[in-house]
């Protein structure tokens, strides 16, 4: 914008400085003066800040601003560069948001950059140096008090992460250290009893959800009432029931097996055909989930720390022991490959010297015996050395070494066992970890990442969180080579079980079809 043209004052010039008066303006060079300056659509806020910070040397001050700095425009992103954002990072500089940038300046600031343009010297020094220092107190509120947004227009997402939930913290327990034997044993009762409840609850839901033309349909005596969670969400209902039997089951034979710390392998055998019935049930639906996912990949997790578990108590058991008594009665291999190496050698024989063509009589290659006839062969004989006489190699003695060893047909079943063992705890582990790991349990389970993430327990405080305790600290299994790891595994399966269930209305052990032989004995629900 150009500056106030100057008003004609006659005789201005010739008057001395000490009798020059301002002369009155007309109303009509008021008026021209007016609209040259235009229409203020947004006066200042009347409201400034009382003691603006001092201006930093990287803007310049409004009275430093010289014939070459006046001409320059304030431009919006080298004011949107200066102002921080609430993070304290600069914004970067970019054309997207220019545009939005340029139509969010108010009027009043549109019209001090305006200001700012007209030389030092005029009339509207003042009001420029004042729209100035307006603009740094507006920096400075902004710096101090986060991003300002006009009504009406939209705010930019700063870039960057999403912020997380608030994570759950789980509730500390005392410690209640290491049980009885007495207690251990009443433990696996009461989860092996409770376990067989919800195993004939799910498969008896189970039956009940096919159509009534199906020949495997079986009606349930006491169905639930229509629109009931049990009623809409049957099929659901009976693998969760499914689930938590086969949870219930696996720690009842690790508590009575982490008591006598050993691993009856037996019992881990006869659990393994509900476990496949179990996997079948929840892999067989044609519209599965990511958490119902989960649950597969909780399957086949048990499943390989049972097996691995086997493995580890095998090999240190009896199959470890066995192999190497059987070992010791062979030949090292260091001084079976000396003593193969010393009998080769042996064997190599110098060869015998040939003798001379031409006998020891003769000189020059001419025999002396002038007779025709045939040499005597008793000469000859005795001036050919023999074989006879060559002396006889140094042979190291004959040892026989037992390369081979009687191996005892219990300890190749064994072996067997440990392989086959090994090869599925493998393959199983392979699966659970495509649907169930510590990241999505996270996102879709974040009450039981949240009592396993904060936790103080470690991985030898396997008997120490409650099966029942629905805020308690957890652990998350970690590795099966140890052998460890079954007891967090069911507490963790136990916990997704009811956070994921509470959303359709499960009430686990409250909510099971009963036996018709429990109406007089009832199962523990405690």
């Amino acid at each position: 914008m150009s500056a106030l043209p100057a008003l004609p004052v006659d005789g201005a010039r010739h008057r001395p400085a000490h009798s020059r008066r301002r002369s009155r303006l007309s109303t009509q060079d008021l008026i021209k003066s007016l609209e040259i300056i235009g229409t203020l659509l947004a006066p200042l806020p009347p409201d400034l800040p009382m003691s603006p910070p001092v201006s930093r040397t990287s803007s310049p001050a409004p009275s430093h601003l010289d014939a070459s700095t006046s001409k320059r425009k304030l431009d919006d992103s080298t004011f949107a560069a200066d102002v921080p954002a609430a993070d304290g990072s600069k914004r970067p500089k970019s054309h997207k948001h220019h545009a939005s940038s340029s139509s969010a300046l108010t009027p009043a600031a549109s019209s001090s950059s305006s200001s700012a343009s007209t030389p030092a010297g005029t009339s509207t020094s003042h009001y420029s140096s004042h729209t100035a220092s307006t603009l740094d107190g507006t920096a400075a509120s902004a710096a101090s008090h986060g991003p300002q947004t006009r009504p009406g227009v939209a705010a930019q997402p700063l870039d960057g992460p999403a912020p997380l939930p608030t994570p759950y913290m789980p509730v500390r327990r005392p410690r209640r250290g290491k049980a009885s034997l007495q207690e251990f044993d009443r433990m696996h009762d009461e989860y092996h009893t409770r376990g067989r409840a919800f195993k004939y609850s799910g498969d008896a839901r189970f039956w009940s959800t096919y159509p009534s033309s199906h020949k495997h349909f079986k009606p349930l005596v006491h169905p639930p009432p229509p629109g009931s969670p049990y009623h809409t969400y049957g099929g659901l209902m009976s693998r969760l029931e499914l689930v938590d039997a086969l949870l219930h089951f696996v720690y009842s034979l690790w508590v009575q097996d982490f008591a006598r710390n050993r691993c009856a392998a037996t019992n881990w055998t006869s659990i393994f055909q509900f476990l496949d019935w179990t996997k079948d049930k929840w892999m067989q639906e044609s519209t599965i989930g990511v958490r119902e996912k989960m649950f597969v990949g909780l399957l086949h997790m048990i499943e390989a720390f049972i097996y691995q578990r086997r493995v580890r108590y095998a090999v240190m058991n009896h199959v470890g022991p066995d192999v190497v008594k059987l070992s010791n009665s062979l030949p090292n291999p260091k001084e079976l490959e000396k003593t193969r190496q010393a009998t080769a050698s042996g064997q190599q024989r110098t060869p015998g010297m040939l003798p001379s063509p031409a006998g020891t009589a003769s000189t020059n290659g001419t025999p002396n015996n002038q007779d025709t006839g045939t040499p005597n062969p008793t000469n000859v004989e005795s001036e050919i050395p023999s074989s006879s006489q060559l002396p006889a190699p140094n042979l190291p003695p004959a040892v026989s070494l037992p390369l081979t060893a009687s191996v005892p047909q219990p300890l190749i079943w064994d072996i067997r066992d440990v392989v086959e063992s090994q090869n599925r705890a493998a393959v199983a582990m392979h699966v659970a970890h495509q649907h169930l790991t510590l990241s999505a349990v996270r996102e879709h389970f974040p009450r039981t990442f949240g009592r396993m993430v904060y936790s103080t327990l470690t991985a030898q405080d396997e008997h120490e969180p409650d099966m029942e305790d629905d805020d308690g600290e957890l652990f998350w299994p970690g590795q099966c080579v140890t052998g460890d790891g079954l007891g967090w595994l069911c507490n963790m399966g136990r916990a997704m079980v009811k956070e994921f269930g509470n959303e359709f209305g499960y009430k686990g052990m409250d909510g099971i079809i009963p036996k018709p032989d429990d109406e007089r004995r009832a199962v523990p629900r405690s």
